[in-house]
């Protein structure tokens, strides 16, 4: 059986860690996507920071590392483990693996 543990407008993409965490991105009524952290066990998603624009997809790897698709560029962005640890993230942290507008532009 299935429970409504919260509501959050505006989700597009869920993943859930192997500690059972799961992270969730929406735009939540505004130009911005906010990136959240449900705990297991906890009553509410905590929000980790917010992304800008449209929202993309998320998801951790094994190593506590998360990753994110920025709609806006169609970069890749990779949040450390200590950042992501540290609950709080913001896009200066993170590291952009593959940045798609500009592969678009070279060519």
């Amino acid at each position: 059986m299935f429970s409504n543990l919260f509501s959050l407008n505006g989700l597009f993409d869920s993943a859930a860690a192997t500690d059972g965490k799961i992270f969730l991105t929406a735009n939540t009524g505004h130009a911005s996507t906010v990136l959240f952290r449900l705990d297991p066990g906890a009553g509410a998603p905590v929000a980790m920071g917010t992304m800008g624009g449209y929202s993309g997809g998320v998801t951790p790897d094994a190593a506590g590392n998360l990753f994110y698709a920025d709609q806006n560029n169609g970069d890749i962005w990779k949040f450390s483990a200590a950042d992501v640890a540290g609950g709080s993230l913001a896009v200066s942290q993170a590291q952009v693996l593959v940045s798609l507008f500009h592969i678009f532009l070279q060519q």
